[in-house]
């Protein structure tokens, strides 16, 4: 890597070369203390926008995306919350995969149903038909009881996650 000055000061190619080095030292550096914590359940902050969970990076892509990916660069899954993709990582490092899998499943049938209900309210304001608009003001109704359903399934586990041991210390 290649340190850039952003004063007006020119350096000298003996100075730059040392800027250089210390810039790859830190880097170097950071890499083996995160490889130190690749098998536990520690969430490490990286930027804004990322976290390193055990073998997982976490990159919000917005708001309501976060993509899961393990060290290999291997997509995952993307998670509507944060919370979520955290708490997933966790079971994962903590060799819970049946909660990780029930996690996994609640948030992609969420995920389903937010987009089934867009849909639904997009064709019921512009259908004209009262057979089409009755059809799906029922499918709407549906995936509204399912997606309540869901949403109160997954408050209860991301509730109970609190209680869960991860490593040494509770959540």
């Amino acid at each position: 890597m290649k340190a850039k000055s952003h004063s007006r000061k020119k350096f000298s190619k003996i100075e730059q070369k040392a800027v250089n080095q210390a810039a790859n030292y830190v880097i170097d550096w950071t890499k083996k203390e995160l490889k130190k914590f690749i098998n536990q359940p520690v969430v490490i902050q990286i930027g804004d926008y990322g976290f390193n969970v055990g073998k997982y990076n976490i990159t919000g892509t917005s708001k309501r995306c976060w993509s899961v990916q393990n060290n290999d660069g291997f997509y995952i899954h993307n998670f509507l919350s944060k919370t979520n993709a955290i708490l997933f990582c966790l079971c994962e490092t903590t060799n819970s995969f049946i909660a990780a899998k029930e996690l996994l499943d609640i948030d992609s049938k969420i995920g389903r149903l937010e987009n089934d209900l867009a849909q639904y309210r997009y064709h019921l304001s512009t259908s004209k038909d009262k057979f089409k608009t009755e059809l799906y003001l029922n499918r709407y109704l549906d995936a509204s009881y399912q997606y309540k359903a869901h949403n109160d399934i997954l408050k209860k586990t991301l509730k109970l996650a609190k209680y869960t041991k991860f490593g040494n210390q509770t959540l």
